[in-house]
């Protein structure tokens, strides 16, 4: 997001943070302002990461293949992923550190 008199280009994340705004109400209306040389440029890159985009979640959920790796979780059934090491932390376990 640009605050004060930084140029940065837009970022999906910067979207959903004002789609979230807006639905939310804490926003009634949102300017977004542009230097006039960048704006085409802007909007092609916006569109290329929308466009772009997927859900990383929902590719897990959907593909047991991938839901598979997530089983060392404490509620998760079946075979616990072997690439996975844990550490002890307070008496509970935690994935270790890459």
């Amino acid at each position: 997001m640009l605050l004060g008199a930084e140029i940065t280009p837009p970022r999906v994340g910067d979207g959903l943070v004002l789609r979230e705004l807006k639905l939310r109400g804490r926003v009634k209306r949102i300017l977004v302002v542009a230097p006039k040389g960048l704006v085409r440029q802007w909007q092609a890159e916006m569109q290329t990461l929308v466009d772009s985009y997927k859900c990383e979640w929902k590719e897990v959920v959907d593909n047991p293949a991938l839901r598979q790796r997530f089983a060392h979780f404490w509620n998760a059934p079946g075979k616990k992923d072997p690439t996975v090491a844990f550490d002890s932390m307070r008496g509970q376990i935690k994935a270790k550190e890459w």
